[in-house]
Parts: C-alpha cells; structure tokens; sequence
C-alpha cells in the first residue's frame, strides 16, 4: 500500500515479496532534483490490510489482519515509526472503527464524543 505523507515524499508498506508477505516500509522521495527510496521503520506485524489509508493530523490509519487477529496500524508522519493500538477491536466491521474515531478525537458527535 502507500499514501502521500508529503509534497514530495510517499510512503510505501506491506505487501509481497515475491512469495512472502512483508512489513517492510519505504519512503519515495519524488523531488525533481533527487528521486531516491529509502527504508522507513517496519510494520510492527506481517499482515494484510484493507484498501483504505487515512490521515488524522501528524498520523496515518490503516486496519490490517493476520492469522490471530485484527489491528489498527498508526503510523506517525513525523517520527517515521509504527504501532499497533492496542485499544482497537473489530466490532460490527467499521462501524466501531468510524465510533472510535469520533470519541478518541473529539469530532463533536454530542453523545458520542
């Protein structure tokens, strides 16, 4: 997967090599003036992820799954690392997801935040 993180710059993460998954990331940096790719901080896990990346201010948000268990991977834009937070939980497929969001980042929901 990858997502626009700045002007210049996308981060690439996850998918195969070849046989394996991996959880390697890299960050492309795209300037006319010096194309390069250079490795970023791994995924915590190896794992499959949804077809969705979203931004919350410095953080990029992606769910993803092996074998033992569903996540939610965040990735902080300026620390370059990863982590799973381990509050999340699948409930009701992304209805919990869209709710956890709105309460953990106060998006004004009345009841809910």
């Amino acid at each position: 997967m990858c997502y626009q993180i700045s002007p210049t710059s996308i981060l690439i993460f996850g998918g195969f090599d070849r046989q394996n998954r991996t959880n390697a990331s890299f960050v492309y940096n795209s300037s006319a003036n010096s194309k390069s790719i250079e490795r970023s901080a791994d995924l915590p896990t190896v794992g499959s992820f949804s077809t969705m990346v979203f931004q919350i201010e410095d953080a990029l948000y992606t769910v993803g799954w092996n074998n033992q268990k569903k996540n939610l991977y965040k990735y902080n834009i300026t620390g370059g690392y990863w982590k799973v937070d381990e509050d999340f939980t699948i409930w009701f497929g992304y209805i919990k997801i869209f709710l956890y969001f709105c309460i953990s980042n106060s998006w004004g929901f009345g009841v809910l935040g």
